[in-house]
């Protein structure tokens, strides 16, 4: 549906899982994403990269290695459930410049 893509934009990396009971959430791992450097300062590259290879130790240390967002049943938008996936969420936001989202996060 076009609000679960819209929901889904910034967050490539997630996966969209689905209950008995019809209930959806997506699942995220805990790496943080990079942005590439651009060809030039005038331009903004939106593409994010993730580095599962220098992630891998830094996610041995995490307790946390993924994160699940419940998708409210009106669909228009996620649930956070603690504190450090909010912070998780808003990241994934600012960085695919998403500034609307990251304020109604915040």
């Amino acid at each position: 549906s076009e609000s679960l893509n819209r929901l889904l934009r910034g967050i490539p990396h997630g996966i969209v899982l689905e209950s008995l009971d019809g209930e959806l959430s997506v699942l995220t791992p805990a790496s943080l994403p990079v942005r590439m450097p651009a060809e030039g300062w005038h331009s903004v590259d939106k593409t994010l990269v993730f580095n599962h290879r220098e992630d891998n130790e830094r996610l041995q240390s995490m307790s946390v290695r993924q994160y699940l967002y419940p998708v409210h049943i009106s669909g228009l938008f996620l649930f956070t459930q603690t504190l450090a996936s909010a912070l998780n969420l808003l990241l994934l936001r600012f960085l695919n410049m998403q500034y609307s989202e990251v304020f109604k996060l915040a």
